[in-house]
């Protein structure tokens, strides 16, 4: 997890030094490692820069909604493995 904290950290840094619209457009589709081939291809190609844009944000978006997902599972993971184990101490100690 921490590899891609940091490889986000520098695309984000990245992302600060490019002011022109469409080349950031670009630099973002092809970062994202998660972005299909095709997708990368399909945005890469789309001649509007606003509707790169739109394209590149409808993904981010889902990226988000998917990366709340797994921290809010995570979370309740977390708290279940931490029931479990203070039931555990609390049965070893009667």
């Amino acid at each position: 997890m921490w590899p891609a904290r940091h490889a986000l950290r520098r695309t984000l840094h990245r992302c600060h030094d490019i002011e022109e619209p469409g080349r950031l457009v670009d630099f973002i589709a092809s970062s994202l490692p998660s972005l299909s081939t095709s997708d990368k291809q399909e945005t890469l190609e789309t001649t509007d820069v606003r509707t790169r844009l739109e394209k590149i944000n409808q993904h981010l978006a889902k990226e988000l909604e998917v990366q709340q997902l797994r921290n809010k599972i995570q979370s309740e993971v977390q708290d279940r493995v931490q029931q479990d184990a203070a039931c555990s101490t609390t049965f070893a100690n009667r």
